[in-house]
């Protein structure tokens, strides 16, 4: 049976939902087996064998809550592409939210074993690791619903954005490194290169901003994530040079 004919026929009213029912299991942990790429890191990852029935439980549930799912009339890689797209962004989640609660036993024991309070920089750090994370999850749903030949532009002008919200590199080299720009240089063509540099920031941004939406839409992201995403990708630096990243200091707004 194609997945596509599968995935309609486990929306609510069909007479075969209770019969489709294993075989959509039996898909969801196939797919949950076997390895995604990172895009921007060329990395490849895979949910340990350990997580796997739990992930595949909660999508499976979701699916049924959400169905018919929006990617039933179309085709068979679309519809592979978003189950493991909902399995990935789910063992994710999980993996926030297991950090979040190792972070607070953590602090719960050193609390215990010392009256020391635990370091200012501490509640920031975690909070914008779990920034970035998010921002990522973000970038890649927007990664894999762009064709093919968009996909360089768009994994170099993340490498900046990033770059420049989490204060990992500065406006200067960017602008040596991609535009040529040196000290002989003139005034009008270093402003024409730093304005190329934010009108593909500008982009990016209203793109994920966008891919924040759909997926919120499609059951990907929750609400409240949603609502920070719009807030991070908001206060993403402007590649203005000497301003202050706001996502890089722990803010979400």
């Amino acid at each position: 049976m194609s997945l596509v004919q599968l995935l309609l026929d486990i929306s609510p009213g069909s007479p075969r939902r209770q019969e489709v029912w294993g075989q959509l299991y039996a898909q969801l942990q196939k797919f949950a087996s076997e390895d995604f790429i990172v895009q921007s890191t060329g990395k490849s990852l895979s949910i340990p064998k350990q997580d796997r029935d739990d992930v595949v439980n909660a999508v499976a549930l979701k699916i049924l809550e959400k169905s018919p799912l929006p990617v039933v009339t179309r085709s068979e890689g679309e519809c592979r592409r978003y189950l493991r797209v909902m399995l990935r962004n789910r063992w994710i989640d999980d993996q926030r939210r297991r950090n979040r609660h190792e972070q607070l036993a953590l602090d719960e024991q050193a609390d215990s074993a010392s009256q020391a309070s635990t370091p200012p920089s501490s509640d920031a750090a975690l909070s914008l690791a779990d920034n970035r994370k998010l921002l990522e999850r973000v970038y890649q749903e927007l990664y894999s619903r762009r064709a093919p030949r968009f996909h360089p532009e768009l994994a170099h002008t993340w490498v900046q954005v990033q770059g420049l919200a989490f204060e990992d590199t500065t406006m200067e080299e960017f602008l040596r490194n991609d535009e040529g720009v040196t000290a002989s240089t003139s005034p009008s063509e270093r402003k024409a290169a730093q304005q190329r540099i934010h009108q593909n920031h500008s982009r990016l941004r209203k793109s994920l901003l966008l891919t924040v939406d759909v997926m919120n839409q499609e059951g990907l992201l929750s609400p409240d994530d949603a609502m920070l995403a719009r807030q991070l990708i908001t206060s993403l630096n402007r590649c203005q040079s000497g301003s202050a990243a706001g996502v890089a200091q722990g803010k979400s707004t």
